[in-house]
């Protein structure tokens, strides 16, 4: 396993957060590669929303059971505008990615 298999970031995002922003440094969103995102619920069920980085463009919503974890994993993706991540508040998530333009 080469070493372009690993993430050189991540970034956790607690529970209760709108719209943070993934591997951006709060500006303008660029390209950037998602390895995983890991996911966990604790105190009751919860939802995590993928967006792209400055719209309102849903990638992808996943709800998270009481007590589980999830980890998105498999080949990954290229967020092309940037991602941004909502949490619920029962559930907190952590993504792996690379640096901006990678």
């Amino acid at each position: 396993m080469g070493m372009e298999n690993f993430a050189p970031n991540y970034t956790r995002v607690p529970a209760s957060q709108t719209d943070v922003a993934i591997g951006t440094g709060g500006t303008a969103g660029g390209t950037i590669r998602i390895y995983n995102i890991s996911m966990s619920s604790t105190g009751g069920a919860g939802i995590v929303t993928l967006e792209e980085f400055g719209t309102s463009t849903v990638i992808a919503t996943y709800q998270i059971p009481t007590g589980t974890s999830f980890t998105l994993g498999g080949n990954g993706f290229n967020a092309h505008r940037g991602l941004q991540v909502t949490t619920s508040s029962n559930v907190e998530c952590t993504v792996f990615h690379s640096n901006v333009g990678s």
